[in-house]
């Protein structure tokens, strides 16, 4: 079994309808992470009025990578298949 994810890696989620997002690991649960984006992890982390963090499968989330902020910005489709998983970067669950 791997380590869990630390609190404040930056990945890439995908959303409904094969969206991208990047988000920030607010805490690793196993199978569910929970995952906020940035702003407001900063708002969690300073333990002021926050949006609670939003839960993702492990298997929905993908190792950040610089690369594709634009494409993810304008909303383009990524491949997804040829993208690296979390789940096996990190505890195999």
């Amino acid at each position: 079994m791997g380590k869990p994810l630390i609190q404040g890696t930056t990945v890439i989620a995908r959303c409904y309808e094969n969206r991208a997002a990047v988000l920030k690991v607010w805490d690793d649960c196993g199978n569910m992470v929970l995952l906020s984006d940035h702003d407001n992890f900063d708002r969690l982390k300073a333990g002021v009025d926050a949006i609670t963090p939003i839960g993702f499968l492990r298997r929905d989330l993908y190792e950040y990578s610089r690369s594709l902020d634009t494409q993810i910005a304008n909303g383009d489709p990524l491949n997804w298949n040829s993208m690296a998983r979390l789940s096996a970067l990190s505890r195999q669950d």
